[in-house]
């Protein structure tokens, strides 16, 4: 894996006419059908990398990080769902839905019918924030996220839409990867292809695509998937492999992430409000776990303790609801989510809290993790 944050700054600032556009409760409908909930089980708790593990120190195996690295909404964290077989990270129609930068790892066996024969690569993707101009601190914070998780991965996934012609954005993003990460491996991923109507178009959009990066050292693969369908993801997965190098197993071969409980649960609260509510709140939201205790009786009760901040009064009456009809929505459908994660009944107890101004709080985005 290549060094981390090679440089501290940004180089340069994301064009002004670079705006986020969310997408409809009826495309993320469409992305979200045929995805089936596998569970959860046996995930890490903790929030780091581990130590390299190798099962057979006389095996030789094949590893590799790859950065999904794109606008936002064109399906990163809903192909990383997919590939994984895992709701690892959180879906929805609202733009800077992914703020933190997610792991998933997806492992190769010899015989993917009769694993029992053993694991013979791992591949760890990291999923990472929609790339797009900041408006303040957050949006900052969740850039440069973006930019040095690309910096680390050893081949980089950029990922577009098969239905839309390459715009400003696109444009933007693949400069600054020419610019800052020249010598990394590309494949140009293109979703929804099930939404690409004319041939004729999507065929020079394949060769403005190419032609973007057509001044690197090496001439990366352009691949086109839906995340709906299936389609294209065994001919991603071969791509993916035919580049690993020799390399150690990350994880454990049965966790599909690095990420903690209190983290997940937190990110399964916020979505709950990133679907029930409109226009400024989801994005002036953010989930705080106050405490989170395993096991808190006979019956293996799980009891967790969140806050749900906002930056207004405005805001914290909207997430409360008459009578507080909407906050208790949201603690009921993420209470199901999080019993599905864990396995055991939860208790879970929500409050609003005003921290006015969070996003630009650089304190805040800290405990957050995301500064």
């Amino acid at each position: 894996m290549k060094d981390k944050y090679l440089q501290k700054n940004l180089d340069q600032a994301v064009p002004e006419d670079i705006v986020p556009q969310e997408i409809s409760p009826e495309e993320m409908f469409r992305q979200m059908q045929g995805f089936e909930k596998l569970g959860f089980e046996k995930l890490s708790t903790e929030n780091s990398l581990p130590e390299n593990i190798n099962l057979d120190s006389n095996k030789t195996y094949r590893s590799g990080f790859v950065a999904l690295v794109g606008r936002p909404n064109v399906g990163k964290s809903s192909l990383l769902n997919k590939l994984i077989g895992q709701k690892i990270a959180i879906v929805s129609p609202k733009v800077q839905t992914t703020r933190n930068k997610i792991l998933g790892v997806y492992n190769f066996y010899e015989n993917d019918s009769n694993r029992s024969e053993g694991i013979v690569g791992q591949l760890v993707f990291i999923d990472l924030p929609g790339i797009h101009k900041p408006q303040d601190k957050l949006g900052e914070a969740c850039l440069k996220i973006s930019q040095d998780g690309a910096r680390e991965a050893d081949l980089i996934v950029f990922m577009s839409e098969a239905n839309h012609s390459p715009g400003k954005g696109d444009q933007w993003i693949i400069d600054w990867l020419r610019q800052n990460c020249y010598d990394s491996k590309y494949i140009i991923l293109l979703n929804k292809v099930d939404l690409a109507k004319r041939k004729d178009r999507l065929k020079a959009d394949r060769q403005a695509y190419l032609e973007m990066f057509a001044d690197l050292p090496e001439k990366p693969q352009l691949i086109e998937i839906s995340t709906v369908t299936g389609e294209g993801l065994e001919e991603l997965k071969q791509s993916i492999w035919d580049f690993l190098p020799e390399g150690p197993l990350y994880f454990p071969e049965d966790a599909p992430t690095n990420l903690s409980m209190r983290f997940l649960t937190a990110e399964l609260i916020r979505e709950q409000v990133l679907h029930l509510t409109q226009e400024e709140v989801p994005h002036s939201v953010a989930i705080r776990i106050d405490d989170y205790v395993e096991k808190a009786n006979a019956k293996n009760l799980t009891k967790i303790f969140a806050k749900i901040l906002v930056e207004t009064e405005s805001q914290k009456g909207i997430i409360i609801g008459k009578n507080g009809s909407l906050i208790k929505e949201i603690g009921s459908k993420a209470r199901i989510e999080i019993e599905t994660l864990i396995k055991t009944p939860v208790f879970l107890e929500l409050k609003v809290k005003v921290a006015p101004k969070w996003r630009q709080n650089e304190r805040e985005l800290g405990r957050m993790e995301l500064s």
